[in-house]
Formats: C-alpha cells, structure tokens, sequence
C-alpha cells in the first residue's frame, strides 16, 4: 500500500532512525540515493513473487478509458508526475530490500520511456497483459493504447494491493487532466513508503504480543 506521509513525519523518521539504526526504514546510503530492507512480511511476499524466476507470479492492474485522446508525450509527463507523487512506483527491487534515487530530468525521460508501453495494434489491456510478466520487470508499468484510449497500470504486488492501485490511477488520471505543472524532483523521497512493521512498531514485539503470535500459529497448524 501506498502511505503518505508529511515532511514533519519522515523527519521524525529519519530522526529515529539515527538513533535506533533500524534496516526497514528508509535511510540515504549516498547522496540522492536511498534504500532499506524488505519488513518479514514484504520478504515473504517477494519471494513469493519470485517462485518461478521466468515469470512474475503477483501482479495488479488497473486501468481506465480515457475520456479523451492523448499523445504519448503527455502521458510520458503525467507518469513522471505520478512518480514525484508517489515515489514508490521508481523503486528498484534488490535482492534484500528496496532502494531510490533522485533522478535528473534526462535520468526521468529515460525511465519514461522503458516503463511507459506504447501501443497502436489495437490489442485490448487485457489481450496484452495476457503475456507472462518477467520476474526482473520494474516496480511499475503503464500501457498506453491510444487508437482504444485505454490506459493500463501494472504493479508488482510485492509493493502495493488493489487499494493502492486505484489511488495511483486515479491520481495519473488527475494529472493529465490538470494545467501542466513540471515538478522539480529532490524532495520526493520524504513520500517513500514506510514498511507495514514500522508503522505497526512491530519490528520488536514485546513478549505478550510473540506468545500471542505463536498461539495463532499453533493453532492454525492443527486444523
């Protein structure tokens, strides 16, 4: 799921972190790069994704018939704007977590063009994302199909569920209906998601909660 959170928030984040040290949450490894570990659940979740390593098992779509034709060049734009939004879509997925970096304007460009698929032969969202997904495909891909004026979002679900695919799309739909606004990047990582163990200060439960947890499992395992 995508979270967003103030610039008062992830500064207290940040403040935590220097003191506590902790991998799950998001820290600057260099200068405009930023990374942190997979929380159990999310490393769970991967590997999951990652059963069959010709093909991506869990994936989410969403998408939408737009009201209007577009060009390519504008839903290029609207698709950088949506990443300085919401930074997650321009993760990369590494072997024990995620990491982000700050891009210039011609590094975006670039993203643009390998995450944004166009497409002119007329072959519905659905006939084209019948094709298997590779396991190293990005975090985030958005099919363009301009002659049926469909657009197509898909995600890894290692990174967010259907909730959070339709706020993306919702909010790609929102740009591109908006007076163009080209967002200056370098602040986008205070709206990288926290992992579900932060926010829940699960990363250490305390006894009673670990009994508890076991008790579950317990029985669950004998039904």
């Amino acid at each position: 799921m995508f979270h967003k959170i103030s610039k008062s928030t992830f500064a207290h984040l940040r403040g935590s972190l220097k003191m506590s040290a902790s991998k799950i949450s998001w820290r600057e490894i260099s200068a405009g790069k930023w990374a942190r570990d997979f929380d159990p659940i999310e490393k769970t979740q991967n590997r999951l994704s990652l059963a069959s390593p010709s093909m991506l098992q869990l994936v989410i779509t969403v998408g939408a018939t737009l009201s209007e034709s577009e060009v390519i060049g504008d839903i290029k734009d609207a698709w950088i704007g949506l990443r300085y939004a919401h930074p997650m879509i321009g993760c990369t997925i590494t072997t024990t977590g995620l990491e982000y970096e700050v891009l210039n304007v011609e590094e975006l460009q670039k993203w643009a063009d390998e995450t944004v698929i166009y497409d002119n032969s007329d072959r519905s969202g659905k006939d084209l994302l019948l094709e298997k997904i590779s396991a190293n495909a990005p975090v985030a891909r958005l099919f363009f199909m301009p002659d049926r004026r469909e657009i197509v979002i898909v995600l890894r679900h290692d990174m967010t569920d259907g909730m959070g695919s339709l706020i993306l799309l919702n909010h790609l739909i929102k740009i591109l209906r908006q007076e163009k606004d080209v967002p200056r990047f370098g602040d986008e990582p205070t709206r990288l998601t926290p992992s579900l163990a932060e926010i829940m200060h699960a990363e250490n439960p305390s006894i009673d909660a670990t009994k508890e947890a076991h008790l579950v499992k317990e029985n669950f395992t004998k039904l």
